[in-house]
Order: C-alpha cells, then sequence, then structure tokens
C-alpha cells in the first residue's frame, strides 16, 4: 500500500499549476520511491515464520501514478538546475520500464508509462551509456510499436523519435531493427502511427544534415553514421509509394499533414541530407510516373 505521504505527494503534484513542487528535490525524490511500489510483489515476515503478501496498486492507481510521473518529468525538462539524482532517475525508469512491458495487459497503464518515458527520456543519459540498461529500454520501446493498441504503438513510436535525437550515437546496434519497425508501419499501420514512422527519419536526416555541415566545417568531436544513406535504397520506394496517396485537393493546403505530405517532407530531408545519392533511388518513380502521364 503506498504510504501517505506518496499519495500527497503524487496529489500536489497533478496539482502543482504554477510548477512549484516540481523543483523540490525533496518531492522528486518522494514520487521516485512511491513508484517502488510498483516492483513490490511480497515482503518476507520473519516473525513467526509468516510471510505477509503485499499487493500489487491497482490499475487505476497505477495509470495515475504513472501520469503524474510522466507531468512531473515533463515539468523537469524546463527546470535548468538538476534535481533528479542518479538514483532516483533509476527508481523512475524502473517502474516505467516494467508499465511498458508487453506482459502488461492494461493498455491504459501501457500508454501511461510510454508517456512518461518520453519525458524521461532526457534525464537517462547515465543509463543509455551502460549497453544492459539502453538494451532493454530499446526492447520495451520497440515492443511497444508492434503493441495491439493504437495509441501505444504512436507514442512508442514518439519514443524513437526522440531517443533518435536525443541518443542518436547509441543507435548503431538497434537501426537495422527500428528501420524494419518503421518500414512496416509506413506501409501497413494506421496513419498516425505511420506519421511518427516517418518522422523518426525526418529527425535522424535532420541531425545528420547538420553533424555532416559541422564535420565539413572541421569538428571531429561528433560522428556521422549515416543511417540515411544506408537506407535510402529500401527506404525510398517506401516514401515514394506514399506520395500517391494524397487526397485531391489538398495540394497546397498547410494545414494537411498526412503520410504523402509527410513522406514528401522526408524525401526532402533525405535530399538535403544525402545529396546526389538520392537521385538514383528517386529516378525510376519519376520515369513511372512520366509514362504514366503520358
Amino acid at each position: 500500500r503506498l504510504r501517505a505521504a506518496h499519495i500527497l505527494t503524487i496529489h500536489l503534484i497533478c496539482n502543482d499549476k504554477q510548477h512549484k513542487i516540481c523543483r523540490s528535490t525533496y518531492i522528486c525524490s518522494e514520487l521516485a520511491t512511491c513508484l517502488l511500489v510498483f516492483n513490490c510483489v511480497s515482503i518476507s515476515q520473519e516473525a513467526g515464520g509468516a510471510a505477509a503478501q503485499v499487493q500489487p496498486p491497482n490499475s487505476v492507481l497505477k495509470q495515475t501514478t504513472l501520469d503524474a510521473l510522466g507531468y512531473v518529468c515533463e515539468e523537469l525538462g524546463q527546470v535548468k538546475e538538476e534535481v533528479l539524482n542518479q538514483e532516483s532517475v533509476n527508481n523512475i525508469l524502473t517502474a516505467v520500464v516494467q508499465g511498458m512491458a508487453s506482459s502488461e495487459g492494461d493498455n491504459a497503464i501501457r500508454y501511461a508509462a510510454t508517456c512518461a518515458l518520453c519525458n524521461a527520456l532526457e534525464f537517462a543519459e547515465k543509463n543509455f551509456d551502460k549497453q544492459d540498461e539502453r538494451d532493454y529500454i530499446m526492447k520495451v520501446v520497440c515492443e511497444g510499436t508492434m503493441a495491439a493498441d493504437v495509441e501505444v504503438r504512436t507514442k512508442s513510436f514518439e519514443c524513437l523519435v526522440a531517443i533518435g535525437a536525443d541518443y542518436y550515437e547509441k543507435l548503431p546496434g538497434y537501426i537495422t531493427a527500428i528501420y524494419q519497425l518503421c518500414e512496416k508501419a509506413i506501409k501497413e499501420d494506421q496513419e498516425q502511427v505511420a506519421l511518427q514512422a516517418i518522422e523518426f527519419w525526418n529527425t535522424v536526416a535532420e541531425y545528420e544534415a547538420d553533424v555532416q555541415m559541422a564535420i565539413d566545417e572541421g569538428d571531429t568531436t561528433i560522428v556521422n553514421h549515416k543511417f540515411c544513406k544506408h537506407a535510402l535504397q529500401p527506404l525510398m520506394p517506401t516514401l515514394l509509394a506514399q506520395l500517391i496517396k494524397q487526397e485531391e485537393g489538398t495540394e497546397g493546403d498547410d494545414s494537411v499533414w498526412d503520410v504523402a505530405v509527410a513522406s514528401g517532407a522526408c524525401i526532402t530531408l533525405l535530399a538535403a541530407c544525402c545529396g546526389d545519392d538520392i537521385i538514383p533511388c528517386v529516378m525510376p518513380f519519376v520515369q513511372a510516373s512520366s509514362t504514366f502521364l503520358h
């Protein structure tokens, strides 16, 4: 059972309209401690040789706590000073990834946990430096992109987008699997999921274009893994196929952002990132379209 102080902490955070409580190291530490309840299954009671079983929190409490955690992490991202120590970060991530696990049968909990991870990623630098912890985080995120619930899939791809932006240098071991997940989502999944899969490549293309510019200017401290260049040949047909899905009459309408428009934007970014390497990938589509029009 959660201690009264921990429940009060969550209540205060959820009603913290002035964003003052989130600046308290104590409050943040209390919330992290509160979340450790998710890991409690039983407590051995040596007296009399009996075992006192502690029931895990119910689904509503889990979801509400994870919602609060996501809110806190979002607000902490706007605070300049460091307010979370590594132990608290570890506790938060432990609770979050447990809520995201494919074994969690409640989609509302998986969604709340995935939202919380999106907001907590910027505090996870030391965790991403450790391969075993990084592997597990990436595992639950990638599993989330294949969840039965569309909202969980969408938010999981949003996490991949954030990881691509914040931890690009850690992606080499995962990029093949990520590509396969993105390709499947773009081709087969609902639009909101496909849009986030495309956004992953938008993010990587923008990052690699900036990195290459810095390298060309003499920066030797950064690395361009050239994920986009390696993915061009298989990725471009997938994106080009989406262009023909644009609804008639929406051309030039800036308010429309569907898979066709997003794919066009992604192709533009890939061209800026990869230069002339994109031409052989585009020409077959151009020639086929020209033949069709004639």
